[in-house]
């Protein structure tokens, strides 16, 4: 899918569509084949903005309301992932972490370490979703607050992982 997101939708649409499409069970961004997991929720949600691409680059309204059903049902799907409630931030894995585990954590950290964590990446990749949502919501006039969740999310990650005075 980021190959799609970041410009394969503008040279090959039709394809890119195929390809997505492909991606989707039972209304259900699928990428890991029939068991779905906290590692692949990230690179799942990636579609989402795969399918925005698609749509900015064909303009195809029958393909946004596609993307826009299965976006809500993907999330709707993804709600066993709740986010910490001392945060807001979310669990998850980095979303490189299935071939690369040990640049990512130490040698010594169990499972449950890794979920412990809350990285950056896994957590603006969770709330993009909602945002594009929010803009698919006002492509056709739909009343629809998903940027309250989206702006929530990223004021947590901003005060939880933020460093204002090493601007990172």
């Amino acid at each position: 899918c980021y190959d799609i997101a970041l410009s394969l939708a503008f040279l090959q649409p039709l394809k890119s569509i195929e390809t997505l499409k492909s991606m989707v069970v039972d209304s259900v961004i699928n990428t890991q084949g029939s068991e779905r997991t906290l590692a692949s929720l990230a690179n799942e949600l990636i579609w989402s903005q795969a399918a925005w691409s698609v749509y900015c680059a064909t303009g195809n309204k029958s393909w946004l309301g596609y993307a826009y059903k299965v976006i809500i049902k993907s999330i709707a799907d993804s709600k066993d992932y709740l986010p910490d409630n001392s945060t807001g931030l979310y669990h998850a894995l980095c979303p490189y972490t299935s071939r690369y585990t040990s640049q990512y954590y130490p040698a010594w950290a169990t499972a449950n370490d890794a979920y412990e964590t809350m990285p950056l990446v896994a957590n603006a990749i969770i709330e993009h979703p909602y945002t594009l949502l929010g803009q698919i919501a006002d492509e056709f006039e739909l009343n629809e607050d998903y940027d309250t969740h989206a702006s929530h999310l990223k004021d947590c990650i901003n005060h939880r992982l933020w460093n204002e005075a090493r601007g990172c």
